[in-house]
């Protein structure tokens, strides 16, 4: 999957991805927009390579985790990542 990585601290790129497997408990969202807010000027500032950024996704319930309810695959999804959501991944391009 494409995903924004950071390069160097103030420099981003395009990069693939392995594509996420979820566990039983979250559904599996293809993202369609992500807000990046003042709340991660500082983590953009002084970036390391492979970090991500965007807290605030927006799209499509995809697939659900056998313990999930409420959600539907083509449902329409918001919310905000936990930190620890927002995990490093090491660039496959």
């Amino acid at each position: 999957m494409k995903h924004i990585v950071m390069e160097d601290p103030q420099k981003s790129k395009i990069a693939e991805t392995a594509m996420v497997v979820p566990n039983d408990n979250p559904i599996l969202i293809q993202q369609k927009y992500v807000g990046v807010c003042m709340s991660e000027h500082y983590d953009w500032l002084t970036a390391r390579p492979g970090m991500a950024l965007g807290h605030e996704p927006m799209g499509i319930a995809e697939k659900n985790g056998k313990n999930t309810e409420g959600f539907a695959p083509g449902d329409r999804v918001s919310g905000l990542w936990t930190y620890s959501s927002l995990i490093e991944r090491p660039s496959t391009a």
